[in-house]
């Protein structure tokens, strides 16, 4: 399981995860109409899914992180991960505000927890979905060295039932092998 609290420091950003003092920050993230497009309803009501593991049903553990510039305390963007312990995989969510984007922001605090996740938690792989035509989403995750995934027809439906849209997801995955090649030196893709 994660731990609490983590702080992560890039060149750039603190990441660090999300608190009770946060939730007000968090909901107007939500709330902007460019995250209503790709963000799944049912995780919009941050209070209701707030963090930790579950209790009853799948075992996951859900944490919001969020990120900000080094010299400020304003939160830019927010980190969401499924950590799955008894597969020991993450489902990696970001939402960056809308001007900060181009910057590599979302880019630098996913490569940074990226690795958190793989050095201090031992995941075996790291894993996103986005809509096929979100660009920008796909790119972020390219960076993050991950490749795409097939998905089976039933996975596909699962997906699209859950972000609410029959609109064409893309899967994207990182696996701690393949994670450990882009982390040897001369290699494209780290902090």
């Amino acid at each position: 399981m994660l731990s609490d609290p983590i702080e992560l420091v890039s060149s750039r950003l603190i990441i660090r995860s999300a608190g009770e003092a946060d939730q007000d920050a968090i909901a107007a993230c939500w709330a902007e109409s460019n995250m209503q497009k790709y963000q799944p309803a049912v995780y919009r009501n941050h209070r209701a899914v707030w963090k930790g593991p579950t209790t009853s049903g799948p075992t996951y553990d859900y944490r919001i992180f969020t990120f900000s510039l080094k010299q400020s305390c304003l939160i830019m963007g927010i980190l969401t991960c499924i950590f799955y312990p008894d597969t020991q995989m993450v489902l990696l969510g970001w939402y960056l505000k809308p001007r900060y984007e181009g910057r590599g922001y979302a880019t630098e605090a996913g490569l940074t927890l990226r690795n958190y996740l793989f050095e201090g938690c031992q995941i075996r792989a790291l894993l996103s979905h986005s809509f096929a035509h979100h660009t920008a989403s796909r790119r972020i995750m390219e960076k993050l060295g991950m490749t795409q995934q097939k998905l089976t027809c039933k996975r596909q439906l699962e997906i699209q039932w859950y972000y609410q849209e029959w609109r064409p997801i893309v899967s994207y995955g990182l696996r701690r092998e393949n994670w450990q090649d882009l982390m040897r030196p001369g290699q494209s893709c780290g902090p």
